[in-house]
């Protein structure tokens, strides 16, 4: 709670700046939804957020997610138009939440152990795709 009157407070939803809360690891639902609008989010570590708060944050440019453990395929679909997106660690995830994001263009899937080459295939336009601890790729 006290995360959430400091951003609201703050004008976090004026649009245009870098939020870091990193490793904030109780940070709620609730206080994301006052990041909308915002350029960049920094939310690696963030052990409570699930997909209604990573939906909250459509239309960010940059997103940081490594390690979001409650976060499904279903909240990275929407975030979809994303430019750059740190999904380090995302073990959870699979090829569907990696294919939505095709358009991106850079993307970090180090350690995200349930994607396949097909979801990598997909993302053959972007300018730089972070594979580090993919051990399951084959083809690429």
């Amino acid at each position: 709670f006290i995360v959430y009157a400091a951003i609201g407070q703050s004008g976090a939803s004026s649009g245009g700046s870098t939020i870091n809360l990193d490793r904030c690891t109780q940070l709620s639902n609730q206080a994301i939804s006052a990041l909308a609008g915002e350029h960049t989010i920094v939310l690696d570590g963030c052990a409570q957020i699930t997909d209604q708060g990573v939906m909250a944050l459509a239309g960010a440019h940059t997103i940081g997610l490594s390690c979001c453990l409650k976060v499904s395929d279903e909240g990275i679909a929407a975030l979809a138009g994303v430019s750059d997106i740190t999904l380090s660690g995302c073990t959870q995830l699979s090829d569907e939440a990696i294919m939505s994001l095709a358009g991106a263009h850079t993307i970090d899937l180090s350690w995200c152990t349930q994607i396949s080459d097909e979801a990598i295939i997909s993302l053959a336009g972007a300018h730089t795709v972070l594979l580090w601890g993919c051990r399951q790729l084959t083809g690429i």
